[in-house]
C-alpha cells in the first residue's frame, strides 16, 4: 500500500497508531523531539541522475535531472527512490520541518507524528485547543504533511472536530479553504522567516476554516440539498465497459456457448461487482441519513444545516466497520476523500 506507516515510525498521545504500531507518550512533546523519538530523522538526498548508453561505456549525467533518494535505514537497508526533481528543488529534511514547527508546539503541542510510504511522507498533527461552531464545542487541530516526491508541496491543513462524537480528522487536504502550501523551492535556511511564514499560513487557514464552518452552521439545507451532499459523498459511478458488454450480451438472443467459460465468468463477475457497489453506496447513504437524524434530534438548532450534513458523512466514515487501516484511511485514504467530497458539496450550497 502507498500510505502505510514506515516501520513503526509513529507517536501518539495516549493512543497508539492503527494496528497498535508505534509508541505512546503522555507529556507534551515538541516537533523535533517527536521526529527524533520516532526515528524519522533519516535523510533524503537530491542525487544527480545518469543514463547508460548501450553503445558507449560508463554512465552519462542528465543535465538538470535529479532523483530524491532516502538513505538506507536499519529496518529498510536500501536506497529508496521517491521521485525526480529539477535544479531549483530543495530537499527540506524532516528535522528541518520539525525545527521550524517546534516553536509553534509551545502553543499547539504535538498530538501525533508519523512517517508513511517508506519515509516519503512525514505528518505532524498539532493540538490547537477548543473552539465552537454554531455554539457547539469543537476541538481544533493543525495537520502538517510533507511529501518528498518532487511534485507535492508541504501542506498545512486546519480542521475542527466535533467533541460530541469525536470524529477523526480531516475535512480533506485537497480543500483549498482549509489548506496552505509551502513550496520545496522555498529556502528554510532563514529559520525566522520560515517560521513567521508558517505561522501566518496556519493562522490564515484556521481563520478561513472557522468562518467557513460558521457559515455552514447557519445554513439550513433543503431535503434535495441534503440528498445532493450524500450523493456527492457516495457517488454511483457509470458502469464500466465489461458491465455494459455483459448486459448487451445477456439481453441478446445470441448463442453464448462459443465464449470460453473464463470469459463468461469475467463478464458475469463484472455485473455482480457493479450491482454490489450500487447497493453498498445506497447503504452508506442510508447510514448517513440515519446519522443526520440522530444529530438533528440531539440538537435541533443545527438540524439539517450544511455543518451537520457534512458531519453526518464524517461520522459514518470514521466509525463504520471496514477492511484495512481505518485510522489511516480517515486521514489519508478513501475515507478522507469521501469526507472531502461531502465538505466540498456542503460548502458549495452555502451562500
Amino acid at each position: 500500500m502507498t500510505a502505510n506507516i514506515f516501520g513503526e515510525r509513529f507517536l501518539g498521545r495516549n493512543k497508539p497508531a492503527w494496528h497498535n504500531l508505534g509508541r505512546v507518550f503522555t507529556a507534551p512533546i515538541g516537533a523535533l523531539e517527536a521526529v527524533e523519538a520516532a526515528g524519522m530523522d533519516y535523510l533524503v538526498n537530491k542525487v544527480e541522475v545518469a543514463m547508460r548508453v548501450v553503445a558507449a561505456p560508463g554512465w552519462e549525467a542528465i543535465p538538470g535531472k535529479f532523483s530524491l533518494v532516502r538513505e538506507p535505514t536499519h529496518d529498510d537497508p536500501v536506497n529508496r527512490h521517491f521521485g525526480f526533481v529539477g535544479e531549483p528543488y530543495r530537499v527540506v529534511q524532516n528535522t528541518e520541518v520539525a525545527k521550524a514547527i517546534d516553536p509553534l508546539t509551545q502553543l499547539w503541542p504535538v498530538e501525533t507524528a508519523g512517517a508513511l510510504d517508506h519515509g516519503r511522507t512525514l505528518f505532524l498533527i498539532l493540538d490547537a485547543g477548543s473552539g465552537s461552531v454554531g455554539g457547539e464545542e469543537v476541538h481544533q487541530y493543525f495537520l502538517v504533511v510533507d511529501t518528498k516526491d518532487g511534485g507535492t508541496s508541504m501542506r498545512l491543513a486546519f480542521t475542527p472536530v466535533r467533541i460530541v462524537c469525536y470524529n477523526t480528522l480531516v475535512t480533506g487536504l485537497r480543500e483549498a479553504t482549509t489548506t496552505a502550501r509551502l513550496s520545496h523551492h522555498q529556502s528554510v535556511a532563514d529559520d525566522l522567516d520560515f517560521r513567521v511564514h508558517l505561522l501566518n499560513q496556519l493562522q490564515q487557514s484556521a481563520n478561513v476554516t472557522m468562518q467557513e464552518f460558521e457559515r455552514m452552521a447557519s445554513a439550513v439545507l433543503t431535503v434535495d440539498q441534503v440528498q445532493h451532499v450524500m450523493e456527492a459523498a457516495y457517488p454511483i459511478k457509470p458502469p464500466g465497459k465489461k458491465y455494459s458488454l455483459a448486459q448487451e450480451l445477456f439481453a441478446s438472443t445470441l448463442d453464448t456457448s462459443e465464449y470460453a467459460d473464463s470469459a463468461m465468468v469475467e463478464l458475469t463477475g463484472a455485473g455482480d461487482r457493479y450491482n454490489a457497489s450500487v447497493v453498498r453506496q445506497g447503504e452508506l447513504r442510508a447510514a448517513t441519513a440515519d446519522s443526520l437524524n440522530k444529530m438533528n434530534d440531539a440538537n435541533p438548532a443545527l438540524a439539517n444545516t450544511a455543518w451537520y450534513t457534512y458531519n453526518a458523512v464524517a461520522e459514518v466514515e470514521d466509525w463504520r466497520e471496514g477492511k484495512g487501516a481505518v485510522d489511516r484511511d480517515v486521514v489519508f485514504g478513501h475515507r478522507a476523500n469521501t469526507k472531502a467530497r461531502a465538505f466540498g458539496a456542503a460548502r458549495s450550497l452555502v451562500k
